[in-house]
Order: C-alpha cells, then structure tokens, then sequence
C-alpha cells in the first residue's frame, strides 16, 4: 500500500514539475488570448456543422444553456452577443465569400495554438524549412477538429436523448430513482464523449506520432479533471465580484479566467501523456514535418 501511494506521489509530482518545466502558465495565457479573440467564430462553426444535423437553433440553445451553467449569466451573455455578432450570412457574392473565409480562419486560430502549446509539451518543432505548405496544412487540419467537434457535438446530443427515452421506461419500474438515474446517465455520456474528443486532438493535433494505450490515460485524467473543475469554476465565477470591480469589461474578464483555468487542465493532461510515454518507454516521435526540440539543441551544444 505504502510502495502505491509513493509511486502515485512520485507520479503526480513529476507531472507538476514537467508542467512547471514547460511554462504552462505563459502557454494558458497565450492560448487565453488567441480564443478571446477566436471564441466568437469558433462557435459559430461548431454550430453551423452540428446545426446541419439537427438545426442550428437546437444546437445553440444546447451549447448556451450549458455555458450558462458554467461560466454564469453575464459571462455567458457576452460570449453569446459576441456569438451573435459573428455571424455571416449564406454568401451570394464575392465580399460573401471573402467573409466566410475571413470567418474560417478566424477560427482556426485557436487550434493552431493549441498545436503549437501541445509540440512544446511533447518537445517537437517543426522544422525549418516548411513554410507555407505547413501553414495550410496546419489550418486544414485545425478546420477539421472543428468540424469533428460538431460531429461529436450531435452524437452527445442523441445519446442524451435516447437516454432519457430510455429513463422513461425504467421511471415506471424506479419512480423514486429516475432523477438519479437520468444523471448518473448524462454524467457517463458526457465523460465518454469529453474523453473522446481529447484523444482525438491529443493524437492528432500535435506534430508528434503517441501511442493510443498513453493518449487515453492523459485524456480520461483531463476529463475527470474538467468535470471536477467544472464545479470549481462554477463556484468561483459565482461568488466573485469581478463584475462590480471591472464593470463593463466584467464579462470578458470571467471568460477569460473560464478559459485560462481551462488551458490549465488540459495542458496538464497532455503532460500525463508525456511523463506516462516516458515511464512505459513508449517514445514520442516528430512527424515527417518536425524534429525533437531536444535533439536540436544537444546537436547545437556539439557543434558549440
């Protein structure tokens, strides 16, 4: 018992310290500020590929009514005008083209700095002489995460659906345990399909080729993480005065510390991918398009 608790001490501390080692705070700070800027049409395309199965109504009033009970009503209203605002009719002429691009890449923003977060984590770059090709390729590939975020968006949707259908049925055999049953329902299918959707952008996104075995501990850690933080931020965000102390920009300041507290986690989770690699001697190796960051830097201290 004593020999566990040391080996999960031992763990979790190396964790932080790779955490720490990487600067995870400067990467939250950064990621925080590119998706201030990228949240508003990030949504929106979230929404418009999800709302293509099920209605956009549907789908943002799902998405908003759980951003409401995260982040708090005046935070959730600003990132909804914002939302609104972002908004680009159906194009019928070149300037409406131009603005569904400029709305496109608006988005893609975000992932590409959540790509380039993730490469320092896991030490790989990408190498010098890839220019431009790497930059569409990496907008190509941040546009379908983000079409495969909608994707799995409806799939949560109808699982919860279909189990409420079903918590009908067994409310008629347990009338006194369907509240509960319904819950412990939801709470299963959306820490399955978070745990999803991480490994997908941990194996993914970044420039690096990970074994599936480590990816899947660092993104159900995450997931447990995120529901846990879930209630914490709620808490937080619901008994502070940063409204009455910042005023108008009150809103944006409480979806900024929403996402800051949120790169937080998931950056922690992708060092649990990298301290569980190393532990296992499973090593993480540079796509065709990037080198070790490590073995630059040990042949530039040869060459010195």
């Amino acid at each position: 018992m004593w020999k566990k608790t040391r080996s999960a001490y031992d763990f979790v501390t190396e964790v932080l310290e790779a955490w720490n080692d990487d600067n995870c705070f400067r990467l939250s700070a950064a990621l925080s500020y590119y998706t201030l800027f990228s949240i508003a049409p990030l949504v929106v395309v979230v929404i418009a590929t999800a709302g293509y199965f099920l209605g956009e109504q549907a789908i943002s009033g799902a998405i908003f009514n759980k951003v409401y009970t995260i982040i708090g009503d005046q935070a959730a209203s600003g990132l909804q005008t914002l939302v609104r605002n972002a908004y680009v009719s159906k194009p019928t002429s070149l300037s409406g083209f131009v603005s569904v691009a400029v709305l496109l890449f608006s988005a893609t923003v975000v992932m590409t700095a959540l790509q380039s977060s993730l490469n320092t984590i896991l030490n790989v770059r990408i190498r010098a002489d890839k220019g431009i090709l790497y930059f569409v390729i990496s907008r190509l590939l941040a546009l379908a995460m983000l079409l495969g975020i909608g994707v799995l968006l409806v799939a949560t949707i109808v699982l919860n659906a279909v189990w409420i259908a079903i918590s009908d049925y067994t409310d008629q055999l347990l009338p006194d345990s369907s509240y509960y049953v319904i819950e412990a329902g939801q709470l299963v299918i959306s820490l399955g399909m978070t745990t999803l959707l991480f490994a997908l952008i941990y194996k993914y996104l970044p420039d690096a080729k990970i074994r599936w075995r480590n990816i899947w501990i660092g993104a159900f850690t995450t997931s447990i993480l995120f529901l846990v933080g879930r209630y914490l931020i709620s808490f937080y965000l619901g008994n502070t005065n940063i409204t009455s102390l910042y005023g108008a920009a009150g809103s944006v300041i409480l979806l900024i510390v929403w996402i800051n507290y949120s790169s937080w986690i998931f950056f922690l989770g992708a060092e649990v991918i990298q301290v569980v690699s190393k532990k296992k001697g499973d090593r993480i190796i540079p796509s065709r398009i990037a080198e070790s960051y490590r073995e630059v830097v040990e042949m530039q201290d040869s060459w010195n």
